[in-house]
């Protein structure tokens, strides 16, 4: 795999027992046609074999890395550790469960936003019943564009909220200039980033990170 000290984009994955997901979420990234990139996987005190899947897919991509929390600290702290480590100019997240489908969205992403100097890019996602566990380990990009993006289990082709849920922001829907998210982060200080939210952990954070981007773009 190609690979530069100073990666253009990192992707942060936060997992706890995420050991049947990881590797189709990973192989994702490595099938990205944009290839100067880091990947870095927090472990949040998994109980599973999170953390040995991580390893051996290290001894072949040495742009993969691994940072362990030991105990559980929850996906906000997880994540956030993740970028602080972080090396690349545009930083994202991934949640262990989820995959990205065409080989070209680190390429969209990260043109879109040097042709606009944005610091936030927001984008969509289309939701699925279709559980990464029973992807085929052989060409599965090729099972998601046939069964999933063409047919897709879903009402609408974006994130909808039910009008009871408040909350409609999360990290893994933005390309995130890291400077931003730093100061951001620096900004709401270590109360904020040390407590163990269970839901919409990044919701404020969020909206700080847009209050604070002095281009954005969704």
């Amino acid at each position: 795999f190609y690979y530069r000290e100073n990666p253009k984009i990192s992707i942060v994955i936060s997992t706890f027992n995420g050991e049947v997901y990881l590797k189709p979420a990973i192989r994702s990234i490595q099938n990205q046609n944009f290839l100067n990139i880091e990947i870095i996987i927090v472990d949040d005190g998994s109980k599973d074999k999170s953390v040995e899947v991580v390893k051996e897919l290290m001894k072949e991509d040495k742009r993969i890395k691994l940072l362990t929390n030991g105990i559980n600290r929850g996906t906000l702290y997880t994540k956030t550790r993740g970028v602080l480590n972080a090396k690349g100019k545009y930083v994202m997240t991934l949640d262990h469960d989820n995959l990205y489908a065409t080989k070209d969205v680190f390429y969209k992403l990260y043109t879109e936003a040097e042709e606009h100097n944005l610091d936030l890019l927001g984008f969509s996602t289309i939701g699925t019943r279709v559980e990464v566990k029973d992807i085929p380990k052989n060409d599965f990009l090729n099972y998601i564009k046939t069964k999933i993006i063409k047919k897709p289990f879903i009402k609408k082709r974006f994130v909808v909220f039910d009008k009871k849920d408040e909350s409609g922001t999360f990290l893994y829907l933005y390309f995130i200039k890291r400077m931003l998210f730093i100061n951001s982060i620096k900004q709401l200080g270590e109360e904020f980033t040390n407590r163990n939210i269970d839901a919409h952990d990044d919701t404020i954070l969020m909206f700080i990170m847009s209050r604070n981007a002095l281009r954005l773009k969704h």
